[in-house]
């Protein structure tokens, strides 16, 4: 949902805050260095190289034509590739089609020559890294991917960049000690993901205007308009549902609450809800896992 409504320009607040790691550039650097772990396969690589800050330092048009051919190369791979060294033959082969060529013409670039430079880049920096590097060497590594890969520019301009990039500047200080320790790429990421998972970032233009919030958070809050998402009987549970260890005799015995309760409870705050709120939408998949779903009664 979050990033649905940051789609269309609207940023709204959480009971959680944002993290480093579900900014729009966290995605170029983690996608990006996955594709030196293991196989490169073309949705993995395509969905990297159709990220507005990958190869940032081409013009948008120029860009663009390269990633069409890219896409043409895939779908016309045989058999599939699945290394770097696989891709630069491919692409070494694939001559471009005539319609993009035409393009490619009016705007002087050469889409087949920037492709293949682009995979014998990616191809170099595969065999640089087959060895293991101190942590302050491998901030210098990334850092210099960034650059080979027209990354750099575009974290320099970008707020959750910047973020990223005193990082690896942070890193690139690591003491003596630190760099004793040799790792490899899989081993750097680790560490990499797991400060990135804990850093918290908040975009400079968010305001609280919008906030997302369970049902129960509602209570004696006011609000100018309500948008209830999950209005399915899953989401607003009815009085068919029977959840715990306990049967609900036994809940009644015990004095302890049961979903009775809870329906009654979802029920209140969802009436107090509608009740003090001017405009209110609700929304509801009517499909779930191909079949029908109810709405909440």
């Amino acid at each position: 949902v979050w990033a649905l409504l940051a789609r269309l320009g609207v940023s709204i607040r959480d009971g959680t805050g944002w993290l480093l790691a579900t900014s729009r550039a966290a995605i170029s650097w983690r996608t990006g260095l996955a594709l030196w772990q293991g196989e490169v396969l073309a949705v993995e690589l395509l969905e990297w190289l159709s990220h507005p800050m990958v190869l940032s330092d081409l013009p948008v048009a120029h860009k663009r034509l390269v990633v069409r051919h890219m896409h043409a190369v895939a779908q016309a791979q045989k058999p599939l590739a699945r290394t770097w060294q696989a891709w630069l033959n491919l692409i070494s082969r694939q001559s471009v089609d005539a319609e993009l060529q035409t393009e490619a013409d009016h705007l002087q670039i050469d889409v087949r020559q920037t492709a293949v430079d682009l995979f014998g880049r990616a191809l170099n920096t595969q065999a640089a890294w087959r060895r293991t590097f101190g942590l302050a060497q491998w901030a210098e590594n990334i850092h210099q991917w960034g650059q080979r890969f027209g990354l750099l520019n575009a974290w320099q301009n970008d707020p959750a960049g910047q973020i990223w990039l005193r990082l690896l500047e942070k890193w690139r200080g690591a003491s003596e000690s630190a760099n004793k320790v040799q790792l490899d790429l899989s081993t750097f990421l680790r560490i990499a993901d797991s400060e990135v998972e804990s850093t918290t970032f908040r975009p400079h233009d968010v305001t609280d205007d919008v906030l997302l919030l369970p049902l129960g958070s509602t209570r004696m809050r006011y609000f100018d308009a309500v948008w209830l998402m999950g209005a399915d009987s899953t989401n607003l549970p009815n009085a068919q549902q029977n959840k715990g260890l306990l049967n609900m005799a036994v809940r009644m015995q015990l004095g302890l609450p049961t979903h009775l309760d809870q329906h009654a409870q979802t029920k209140t705050d969802l009436i107090d809800l509608l009740a003090t709120t001017p405009h209110a939408v609700a929304s509801y998949c009517t499909q779930k896992d191909g079949a029908p779903n109810a709405i909440s009664t």
